[in-house]
């Protein structure tokens, strides 16, 4: 797995793998 370094990119990332899960490490945007 890659880092994605921007969190908007992350985002679009993860949803493309439908895998969004908001109480991801990488994903602490309130």
């Amino acid at each position: 797995m890659e880092l994605i370094p921007e969190s908007a990119n992350l985002m679009d990332y993860l949803e493309e793998l439908d895998v969004v899960d908001f109480s991801h490490p990488f994903i602490q945007k309130k």
